[in-house]
């Protein structure tokens, strides 16, 4: 835990005292039932299909009442409009009021709000991207090889194997690890290698560590980020196993309770957490790779949220019961290098502050809810 990042983070909340809410008083209104439901995302994902085509105003449902939004999508080439969904915290629903609404679609460029890209086999538009220069691609390879040949990922693997024992994961949805394109520091590069990695090394754990006469089925690697640019695309695509990049909600609806959640320094206005809380309630998803989740916070004693709070009492449901485990404890074993080897500027530094959150199915399930809803997934009998 980084103590100092707390003290100062807690310092600067306090600073705006209007920034903070009674989040007992919206559970009271929702009666303490999800928010984001699996159904409200697919409506979603309708309505950006729709914004799309068309300028036609968009019903939106709110939370007190119903909501008419207009918006106008701005039009590219070929006539694809680039749409994306800015979801509510519950602390801005609060801050809202009677015109609260759990999503706005807004007006976006980044490629991954322009298409529906195919997912699971379906049939989209994909748009044409130019080419990647060869020399980027050989970049990437030869920082996915150091990688891949570091102590780092030596001890890493240690702990994915420890996961993979209590939990299966089938996919790894990955949010906002941000563009390659523009990334100075090359951390988003090497956290898309990482989510590559991870589900080369667990689709070989499996195969290896199972009775069965085939293989163990491919561990599917998607993402989304607003910002991502055509030359994502087609990089994304080189990895092995390669990252399809997917469209706002689709992320969402792909986490299932066999999923590995990847997500990196989202920006605290984000309701990430809140949505893959109330899409899988009352199951939670195997495991969440991402910065530690304060749930100590004097105010929530008091029933109240900060507008950049992670945890929420509804996150707080999802992660009760899960391991915790600091990264950085893993990887320290050999010595902790935040630098890359060569000397060049930092790239796998921010896994030291990454948290790895994992349900436990070895542990006895005695709720009848939970395990209905663990016996839709396959995941007991």
């Amino acid at each position: 835990m980084d103590r100092a990042k707390k003290r100062a983070t807690y310092k600067r909340m306090r600073n705006f005292p209007e920034a903070f809410f009674d989040i007992t008083s919206l559970e009271s209104t929702l009666n303490n039932a999800p928010l984001f439901t699996r159904d409200m995302l697919k409506t979603a994902a309708a309505q950006v299909d729709q914004a799309r085509k068309n300028t036609h105003p968009m019903h939106i449902s709110g939370i007190y009442s119903d909501v008419r939004v207009k918006i106008w999508p701005t039009p590219e080439k070929d006539g694809i409009n680039g749409v994306d969904i800015q979801w509510s915290k519950r602390a801005l629903l609060i801050e809202q009021g009677e015109k609260a609404v759990p999503y706005l679609l807004n007006r976006c460029d980044g490629m991954a709000c322009e298409t529906t890209l195919p997912l699971h086999g379906e049939t989209g538009k994909v748009l044409e991207v130019p080419a990647l220069d060869l020399g980027y691609v050989q970049k990437i390879k030869e920082m996915e090889e150091k990688w891949e040949t570091s102590p780092h990922w030596a001890n890493m693997q240690k702990l994915l194997a420890s996961t993979a024992d209590r939990v299966q994961i089938k996919n790894i949805v990955c949010i906002a690890l941000g563009t390659t394109e523009r990334d100075p520091t090359r951390r988003s590069r090497h956290q898309h290698i990482v989510a590559s990695s991870i589900a080369r090394f667990l689709q070989a754990y499996y195969t290896n560590n199972s009775s069965a006469s085939t293989p163990h089925l491919d561990v599917p690697v998607i993402t989304h980020d607003p910002g991502y640019t055509a030359h994502d695309v087609h990089l994304l695509r080189t990895l092995t196993p390669p990252i399809q990049i997917v469209s706002n909600p689709h992320h969402f609806l792909a986490i299932n309770p066999n999923t590995l959640v990847m997500c990196v320094s989202c920006p605290g206005f984000v309701a990430h957490l809140e949505i893959i809380a109330d899409v899988l309630y009352p199951c939670k998803p195997a495991a969440i790779l991402t910065d530690e989740i304060w749930d100590d916070m004097p105010w929530f004693a008091e029933g109240k949220v900060h507008l950049l709070d992670m945890w929420t009492p509804r996150v707080g449901l999802m992660l009760e019961g899960m391991s915790i485990v600091g990264v950085e404890e893993v990887l320290v074993e050999k010595g902790w290098e935040p630098k890359w080897p060569s000397g060049d500027e930092e790239a796998w530094g921010w896994l030291g502050s990454m948290i790895l959150y994992a349900r436990d199915d070895a542990v006895v399930v005695e709720d009848e809810v939970l395990i209905e809803a663990l016996a839709e997934v396959e995941l007991i009998d």
